[in-house]
């Protein structure tokens, strides 16, 4: 997928960041929309996965590093 200027890898920043083997369904797609810079709206249930749907497009347009521990 190409951000602009770079292409991403969203399956590097899943295994080596999040440590996540793979995506849920439809992440993938809300994710690659974000990052490719379109207005997306998500409402889904609960344990949805939600919260990486934000996080790894923040975390790429920033150019950070940083992961959450879990709790």
């Amino acid at each position: 997928m190409q951000n602009g200027r770079r292409k991403v890898d969203l399956d590097f920043y899943l295994h080596r960041v999040f440590r996540k083997k793979s995506f849920r369904p439809l992440q993938r797609e809300v994710i690659s929309a974000v990052v490719e810079g379109h207005d997306v709206f998500l409402q889904a249930s609960t344990s949805f996965g939600k919260s990486l749907c934000y996080q790894l497009p923040a975390m790429i347009s920033h150019g950070g590093w940083y992961r959450y521990p879990p709790n």
